[in-house]
């Protein structure tokens, strides 16, 4: 993605249990795309939501005053990680690391 644009990401969960649903989740940026100032978009359009019981959906962007740094230039991977927690019983918790690449277009 180019530091101006938004960009969602989609977690999902395809080892669930059988009946399970995700219950809760959590997303976490990893210290390197915060200090690149990627920030996860929490609107009433763009939060994080659960979809159809089985995905966690997130957006994010850089922010404004940083969208020029020099690193942006040759690209970086930024990771996010997805934690989702079942209904099952007993709960089952899955995670996800996964990175948005952020380059000068």
């Amino acid at each position: 993605m180019d530091p101006a644009d938004r960009r969602r990401l989609i977690a999902r969960a395809e080892t669930l249990l059988a009946g399970a649903s995700i219950a809760s989740a959590d997303v976490v940026l990893g210290p390197e795309a915060v200090a690149l100032g990627l920030t996860m978009i929490e609107d009433e359009d763009h939060g994080p939501s659960i979809i159809n019981g089985n995905a966690i959906e997130a957006w994010f962007e850089v922010d404004a005053e940083i969208q020029t740094d020099p690193a942006f230039d040759t690209g970086v991977r930024l990771p996010v990680e997805f934690t989702m927690v079942t209904d099952a019983d007993p709960p089952e918790t899955l995670q996800r690391t996964m990175t948005i690449t952020v380059i000068h277009q």
